[in-house]
């Protein structure tokens, strides 16, 4: 018997000028375990049941990682694949919802990854989740504790 509170629909968007799918995922609709979810690529959407949010929200210190509260939901989801797009990805425009962190300043990004790391439940899920991109992410981390010094001296 599926448990219909702990459950999230995911599928592809379409982009709205190519009419193309925006994302890489299984082939066929059905059940998605944890690593299947984990390869998806791209953008999707999904309809989440807020008894998996519960109290969670997402760190407005972290424009654009939007991955510390999705890798924690992802704990508890039971995710239902429909490989079809069901949403329009709109692309036109610059800056339609966050502008991208490599686009910022220095004392933007020491602050963001000084953040990131104090976000110990994340850091955990990526490191048993995806060991490379968890080593890559803390050396980032480390240079912004280092670097948020010297960020700060200059203000």
């Amino acid at each position: 018997m599926v448990n219909f509170s702990v459950i999230e629909v995911v599928n592809f968007s379409m982009d709205k000028h190519t009419g193309e799918m925006t994302g890489l995922g299984p082939s066929v609709d059905g059940w998605l375990t944890a690593e299947d979810a984990a390869n998806c690529r791209g953008e999707h959407w999904g309809i989440t049941s807020t008894q998996l949010l519960r109290d969670r929200r997402f760190d407005e210190r972290l424009p654009g990682y939007e991955d510390t509260l999705w890798a924690k939901i992802n704990v508890d989801a039971r995710r239902y694949y429909l490989n079809r797009a069901l949403r329009i990805y709109h692309t036109e425009g610059v800056n339609r919802v966050t502008e991208s962190l490599g686009n910022r300043g220095i004392k933007e990004k020491v602050r963001v990854f000084a953040a990131l790391g104090e976000d110990r439940e994340y850091l955990m899920l990526l490191k048993s989740g995806n060991p490379r991109v968890y080593r890559r992410l803390m050396n980032r981390i480390r240079a912004a504790r280092l670097l948020r010094l010297f960020v700060r001296s200059t203000d």
